[in-house]
């Protein structure tokens, strides 16, 4: 498959990434895909925009809110959150590609064809747990390149980044699951 080929080359991005070449690339994307919220920006930006990783649906059941969405229900009284994520891990593929439909077009408005992404993971990822994301990112949404990391270890970049005299960097990563 084309993705596998493509995969491999995003495996070997991972492997020989060179923090420095974010200096050169244009657009780049940074996508926290965190289990409560998505925090997501391009490496222009001074901070990162934050969307709940949800899709919401009251119990009439007729509108469906994703992400931001939910502040434009009037009942909240007896909403039903679905969320991607169980014990941490992206299991429900479906949901999470509502949500990230709705962020790449409504929310970033951005042409994945042009831009390169930069995905966190948790440090312990399975590899039946990458495989369907890999297939996404280059089949579905079309990304020039992708580079897959812990959010601790971008972290560490940088404030390496930030900080050159630094011998070293403490990151104390806490998440919602």
């Amino acid at each position: 498959k084309q993705w596998y080929q493509r995969r491999v080359r995003a495996e070997f991005i991972n492997c020989s990434f060179d923090h420095q070449v974010l200096k050169m690339v244009e657009k780049v994307l940074i996508l926290d895909n965190g289990s409560y919220t998505i925090k997501s920006g391009f490496k222009s930006d001074k901070s990162p925009d934050m969307i709940y990783n949800w899709v919401m649906r009251p119990k009439d059941r007729r509108h469906t809110f994703v992400g931001k969405g939910i502040e434009k229900c009037q009942d909240m009284s007896s909403i039903h959150i679905t969320s991607p994520f169980q014990k941490g891990y992206l299991l429900n593929w479906l949901t999470q590609k509502t949500i990230w439909d709705s962020t790449f077009s409504e929310h970033l408005k951005l042409n994945p064809s042009e831009t390169h992404l930069i995905l966190t993971e948790p440090v312990l990822n399975f590899t039946a747990i990458r495989e369907p994301w890999d297939e996404a990112i280059f089949e579905e949404y079309g990304f020039k390149s992708l580079y897959r990391s812990s959010g601790s270890t971008l972290t560490a970049f940088q404030y390496k980044d930030t900080h050159p005299d630094s011998q070293c960097c403490l990151v104390v990563d806490t998440g919602h699951s």
